[in-house]
């Protein structure tokens, strides 16, 4: 999830906006969940830039990573898609 609220809070597409406006679904979950609230929050400055750091990168990295494995361990189209 928390990866999902960083794109979104840093994207300009029409979804995201939407997402991360109030009733939006980030919205909703960081609302309901105060840790992600507080790790978005604290990197986001108030004109709007998005500062990464290790936790968020690793994060990122652990997303990445699990894709990655679900492609090459399930789909030969994964693997193409891959270059593997």
């Amino acid at each position: 999830m928390r990866v999902a609220a960083i794109v979104c809070t840093v994207s300009f597409t029409d979804a995201d906006r939407i997402a991360v406006a109030p009733g939006g679904w980030v919205h909703k979950a960081m609302e309901r969940d105060s840790e992600l609230h507080r790790f978005v929050r604290s990197r986001l400055d108030n004109d709007g830039f998005f500062h990464l750091d290790d936790p968020v990168l690793g994060a990122i990295s652990r997303v990445i990573g699990k894709t990655v494995v679900d492609c090459y361990s399930t789909s030969s189209a994964g693997l193409y898609l891959w270059g593997i």
